[in-house]
């Protein structure tokens, strides 16, 4: 009788037992799809605007896109002032939180531009609202930019 009851028991501390290598299997994927989702890109950029964008750390790949710039009382694309804002605020704001106008920008942008990659890095004052932040990615995601950065001061 005693054998029969260690036999269960063996089986059924068998089937408890923790499966690490599937386990690790999974950290490791993981880890590497959260490595390779974070990066840091930019390029050397001194905007036009008088703006002081947040300071970062980390290390800089060079990225080649539009850049738009926003500052308190204007908006620049390529360096170019596109829109006058009042603090910060667009003038033209529509229900679904996008501005006419930086899409009337963002469409002249396209059309006389060789570039379809579809990058655009925003470079904002960093005491910009996340109001003003949400429109301009709303417009430019409407406009056909699917690679949107924003960009920061590198701290060294």
């Amino acid at each position: 009788m005693k054998r029969k009851s260690l036999l269960r028991s063996h089986a059924k501390k068998e089937q408890l037992e923790l499966q690490i290598t599937s386990m690790a299997d999974v950290f490791v994927i993981l880890l590497v799809f959260l490595l390779k989702s974070y990066s840091v890109e930019g390029t050397p950029y001194q905007p036009k605007l008088p703006i002081s964008p947040p300071v970062a750390h980390g290390r800089v790949e060079k990225s080649d896109a539009l850049k738009l710039e926003l500052s308190a009382k204007s908006l620049a694309i390529g360096g170019t002032p596109i829109v006058k804002m009042t603090e910060y605020r667009f003038s033209d704001l529509s229900k679904d939180g996008t501005s006419g106008a930086l899409m009337r920008a963002f469409e002249r942008m396209q059309r006389y531009s060789k570039d379809e990659s579809g990058k655009l890095v925003v470079v904002a004052d960093e005491s910009a609202p996340y109001e003003t932040i949400k429109a301009v990615l709303s417009s430019a995601a409407n406009s056909g930019y699917h690679d949107i950065q924003l960009a920061v001061s590198h701290a060294n």
